[in-house]
């Protein structure tokens, strides 16, 4: 990666501005420092980013529960997310509008 200051000149932004970001990719363990060579991008934990999507995708589920939006409704959101076609019998809609 580049440097900060390298960066913020780049990005013709505040030097603090671009250590501030970095300082918090750091927490964030996006990425880490390394002597002599500046910052680095780590390695991605896939089961980890996995994990995290899922205890996100559950906190949303969650909160279309509460809302009163009925599963059927998810399951036809899901499956365009996932690139299913509207003439798949799995795929029919309940009639409801998106």
């Amino acid at each position: 990666m580049p440097s900060i200051r390298t960066l913020a000149e780049d990005l013709n932004v505040n030097v603090n501005t671009v250590a501030r970001a970095y300082r918090e990719l750091v927490l964030e363990g996006v990425i880490e420092p390394v002597r002599g060579e500046g910052y680095i991008v780590r390695r991605i934990d896939e089961e980890s980013l996995i994990e995290a999507a899922l205890e996100r995708f559950m906190e949303a589920a969650e909160e279309c529960k509460k809302v009163g939006i009925e599963l059927e409704r998810l399951i036809h959101l899901l499956k365009q997310v996932y690139g299913r076609r509207e003439d798949d019998p799995e795929c029919e809609r309940s009639g409801e509008e998106l």
